[in-house]
């Protein structure tokens, strides 16, 4: 159990990380999209806690834990480091391969 907790927020902590690496183009802010897209990735990869199609309290703690981490990170990231995306990086790599 606890090492499934364990694989749960590396894989939230790093989802998180790797969707704030490029620049949200959509009009959906930031600190709801990626929440919800790590979600949904996390739910298809290690799907509920428990067996069975009812929903418990330990759905709705897993559900709190995992939006509450990424939604900490988004926050942490958009405070701390608002203008850094890996498009910037890719363009500036381009342009010194121009010259």
């Amino acid at each position: 159990m606890y090492f499934r907790l364990f694989k749960l927020l590396i894989t939230v902590c790093s989802s998180t990380i790797i969707f704030l690496l490029f620049e949200n183009k959509s009009h959906v802010r930031t600190t709801y999209l990626i929440p919800i897209l790590v979600g949904l990735k996390i739910l298809y990869i290690f799907g509920d806690f428990e067996e069975g199609q009812e929903y418990s309290l330990t759905d709705l703690l897993y559900w709190l834990f995992v939006l509450l981490v990424s939604l900490s990170i988004v926050k942490i990231k958009l405070t701390y480091f608002p203008e850094v995306y890996i498009n910037n990086y890719i363009k500036f790599w381009n342009f010194h391969k121009l010259k």
